[in-house]
């Protein structure tokens, strides 16, 4: 109480950051926990809007957007067909993918979120892109390896080393891919896949 309403404002922020964080930690080690004993990733596919995972996973971003005064751009097409998708671990990875962008982005920058379909109509892409400070080729699989970490300082560093391995399995068992293109100096993009509803 004896802080100003700013600074006492600032510092709830970073408790609420932080304990998210952990939260975040937690679960990741029981998914691995699950995955590790056999269990298995219980999905419940189903026609979903992509729109609406992408509307929700930003919603939930919100604040630490803000507080690193980032631009979201978001360009979704209004006719982006439905994907057959499981949407609560397909938000999980979205909300995975923006987290990790939004911790390497220079202060003030833009992120941008796209969606679209293939030329063909059979799979549907999601993408985030930063800003950020790169990721060398030689480290584009080693990312998604658990526990993994990039000695490079320039490079994406901290977290469990497990949001990226679990997201991958997420999507590779809904039946997509997900890969990053990147280069030191010059951002990231991580893109990832699932069937479109035909």
């Amino acid at each position: 109480e004896r802080l100003p309403a700013d600074e006492r404002q600032r510092i709830m922020a970073s408790v609420r950051q932080e304990t998210q964080r952990l939260q975040r930690m937690v679960a990741e080690l029981l998914d691995v926990a699950r995955l590790d004993a056999g269990a298995g990733i219980q999905l419940d596919v189903r026609p979903t809007s992509l729109a609406d995972v992408v509307q929700y996973a930003t919603a939930t971003v919100q604040a630490q957007l803000a507080d690193k005064e980032l631009r979201l751009d978001l360009q979704l097409p209004p006719d982006l067909p439905a994907a057959r998708a499981d949407v609560e671990k397909t938000t999980w990875v979205l909300i995975n993918l923006l987290a990790n962008a939004i911790r390497y982005s220079p202060r003030g920058e833009a992120l941008t979120v796209r969606a679209a379909a293939t030329a063909d109509g059979t799979v549907v892409q999601v993408s985030v892109q930063d800003r950020g400070p790169g990721i060398a080729p030689d480290h584009h699989e080693r990312i998604f390896q658990r526990f993994a970490q990039i000695p490079d300082k320039t490079g994406y560093r901290g977290g469990s080393g497990l949001g990226l391995s679990i997201a991958r399995e997420f999507i590779v068992t809904q039946g997509g891919r997900l890969w990053v293109d990147s280069e030191l100096g010059a951002g990231s993009t991580f893109h990832f896949t699932l069937p479109a509803v035909g």
